[in-house]
């Protein structure tokens, strides 16, 4: 009912996902085939035509080495996160205040 996609986070491989899947997670897939793609290879039309949900999309994107708890610090230190977070996360948190230090007087 849906087609699995596989990014790699820094110090993963994508090459080394197939090896990796323990045999319930092949069955549940059943027994899935997997091709490699770079971002700006993706069809989404035809994604969304021709389901295959049996294939395994690994595709190769540019990724940043940052994790979340140093975005919140960014924040929480009046610091730029921009080019860290897509525009309308960063509007939602400045938007709802989240992980602001508390406005003095308050």
């Amino acid at each position: 009912m849906t087609r699995v996609v596989v990014t790699a986070r820094p110090g993963w491989r994508l090459d080394e996902v197939e090896s990796l899947l323990t045999p319930e997670q092949r069955r549940l897939l059943g027994e899935p085939t997997f091709r490699y793609l770079r971002v700006g290879e993706i069809d989404v039309a035809q994604v969304e035509k021709s389901p295959a949900p049996q294939e395994v999309l690994l595709v190769e994107v540019v990724s940043l080495d940052i994790a979340s708890r140093e975005i919140r610090q960014l924040v929480e230190e009046g610091r730029s996160i921009r080019h860290l977070v897509p525009d309308t996360v960063a509007a939602y948190m400045a938007k709802n205040r989240l992980y602001q230090r508390p406005r003095a007087g308050r």
